[in-house]
């Protein structure tokens, strides 16, 4: 079998049919959909049964809710295609999906394929929040080469979701790769694709766009405010730190810095200010300053590493600098500030597409 395609079910009756129907009616026939129904308590258990009925490539394993990561993992192990590929409830798999990754994967032998996407933020009411279009070049990596593009390629996000790529089974398995479920509110899918591509020896990566993911504002973890939701950003950062180190990839350098300001501090700091964070700035600035304890944090920065990250990103190099210095309180204020521009910019962006 050349593709098992995964998909975690929770009370997604409402998209459920119409994604499923965007996955069997991909042109690649040789493919499994495995349905896990995570304790679903409205019609989903029922739809699922009524797919596997219709379409002998459908498979259904009932489970007590373990949320996404316990249904995902789930899903692995039953799998049996050669490659893997996960789709959320609510996605719509677009023509060429399976086939066309499927053959880039076979003509480069790679153990990862990714490709172009569509996000899309949605609120409550189905008004768009949000858009992002990525699209990637045709291109081959061995390792040597995916540790030189490394942060070019995660600064596109290439490493962020799972629902845009092929993951070749048999590096999951000999690694025992798997969801954390000690991720409770995000990042779940950057841990698990910075785990599996640091056991990639060949990776590709696909022109086109195949994917169309949607984030339901009023039932995503970006809706949601807690301790965890900052802890799953510290997590990803000590796992991304550990990655580094096994591919060999220095992170006490410019670019290294700058990603990790991008992809973990300052989404920390943007989450102190969530509209339903109801912390005081003593509350907010004490947990900045623990994070000066957490070796991922800890990033050190000469005088000519600071100018040279200033060359490049200003905004980001200030609150480097000020984070290192144990500014905290400072690096506080300094958030509301960027949360205030990111919601700006966010609105731009929504004009952009009205």
């Amino acid at each position: 079998m050349k593709v098992s395609v995964i998909m975690p079910v929770y009370n997604g009756e409402k998209f459920l049919e119409t994604t499923v129907k965007t996955i069997l009616d991909q042109s690649l026939d040789d493919l499994e959909l495995i349905l896990v129904n995570d304790g679903s308590k409205d019609g989903s258990a029922k739809l699922c049964d009524e797919f596997a009925q219709m379409d002998p490539r459908v498979r259904v394993i009932h489970q007590k809710n373990q949320g996404i990561c316990g249904a995902r993992n789930t899903g692995l192990n039953a799998a049996r295609g050669e490659y893997i590929a996960f789709a959320d409830q609510d996605d719509d798999c677009l023509p060429g999906w399976l086939s066309d990754n499927y053959e880039v994967a076979k003509e480069y032998d790679a153990d990862l394929v990714k490709s172009g996407r569509i996000a899309e933020t949605i609120d409550e009411n189905g008004n768009l929040l949000k858009k992002d279009v990525r699209e990637l070049q045709k291109k081959f990596y061995d390792r040597e080469e995916l540790k030189k593009a490394y942060f070019e390629l995660r600064d596109k996000n290439v490493f962020s979701p799972v629902w845009d790529g092929l993951f070749r089974r048999e590096v999951i398995q000999k690694h025992q790769i798997h969801f954390r479920t000690e991720f409770k509110q995000g990042e779940e899918d950057t841990a698990f694709c910075l785990e599996f591509l640091a056991c990639v020896n060949r990776f590709a990566t696909n022109t086109g766009v195949y994917f169309k993911h949607y984030e339901r504002y009023a039932t995503s973890t970006s809706s949601v405010f807690n301790i965890e939701s900052l802890n799953g950003l510290v997590r990803s950062a000590v796992i991304e730190e550990k990655v580094l180190e096994k591919m060999g990839i220095d992170r006490k350098s410019d670019k290294a810095l700058l990603s990790s300001a991008k992809h973990h501090l300052i989404p920390v700091l943007v989450q102190l200010y969530h509209r339903n964070c109801n912390w005081n700035m003593k509350q907010r600035t004490g947990y900045i300053r623990k994070l000066h304890d957490v070796p991922a944090f800890q990033y050190g920065m000469s005088r000519e590493l600071f100018k040279r990250i200033w060359a490049q990103d200003r905004k980001k190099a200030v609150i480097l600098h000020e984070f290192v210095k144990g500014h905290d309180r400072t690096v506080t204020m300094i958030a509301r500030f960027y949360k205030t521009l990111l919601e700006r910019k966010l609105r731009a962006t929504v004009r952009k597409y009205e």
